[in-house]
């Protein structure tokens, strides 16, 4: 949807002083802006600016979005094309905040959108973001569809089998442009982890243990709605 902005990024020199709370140094990039009636406006009215990166296989990228003016809303587009968005979240730094998270599974150029979650809405902001390097090491794309198998009131999913040796530290990120995703695992002695949303972002589930035992561990790649189909990303980062 937003792969092909060409319009340049207008940053005004007017801030809020509202915002001055928030502790830059705690990302490692961060700027400072302002939605105004000038901005270009995407298909429901709401005003966006965007920023460009070049991001490295294996990171995990986080955005931060705060502001006192408006309710904040973040697109993230990726080379493959799929978007990613997230709404709000909890904070006391502003009034609106929203936090976007996404395992680099591929190099290359990744655009985030600043927007509003409401049309013609305006005012300062502030983007945070924070940059893990060298952090995931396996990646697996796939599809949930309907033939799948289904686990407990018909949620179709995809299962995987990982074998993780005693005292390994695993994170196992699950992204979807397409649904609302479900991470599911478990563990030799039967025991179940699972994870849904992360953050205020409904195609975001993350896992992450130290395993107790070496053993055969099974992953259940699912949605949080019956029936949802659609592609996904499954990430796993392994450390001592």
């Amino acid at each position: 949807m937003f792969k092909n902005l060409g319009y340049s990024l207008t940053v005004l020199l007017l801030f809020s002083v509202s915002l001055a709370q928030i502790d830059s140094s705690k990302y490692d990039k961060f700027f400072k802006g302002q939605l105004t009636s000038i901005d270009e406006v995407l298909e429901e009215g709401e005003h966006y600016d965007f920023y460009d990166f070049n991001f490295k296989k294996g990171q995990e990228i986080s955005f931060e979005l705060s502001s006192d003016d408006f309710d904040t809303y973040l697109f993230l587009v990726t080379p493959e094309g799929p978007s990613f968005d997230a709404d709000d979240y909890k904070s006391e730094d502003a009034k609106f905040v929203t936090r976007l998270a996404i395992p680099i599974a591929a190099d290359g150029p990744y655009q985030i959108v600043v927007t509003s979650l409401h049309a013609h809405e305006k005012g300062d902001y502030i983007l945070g973001v924070n940059i893990k390097e060298d952090f995931y090491q396996d990646f697996v794309t796939g599809t949930i569809e309907a033939p799948d198998k289904t686990l407990e009131e018909n949620h179709f999913y995809d299962e995987f089998k990982l074998t993780i040796s005693e005292g390994e530290i695993v994170t196992m990120a699950l992204i979807s442009p397409d649904f609302d995703t479900l991470l599911k695992l478990t563990m030799p002695d039967g025991k179940i982890l699972s994870s849904d949303d992360i953050d205020g972002q409904i195609g975001f589930s993350r896992l992450s243990f130290i395993a107790e035992e070496s053993g055969i561990y099974k992953i259940f790649v699912s949605s949080s709605y019956v029936g949802e189909v659609g592609v996904y990303q499954l990430s796993i980062a392994y450390s001592k």
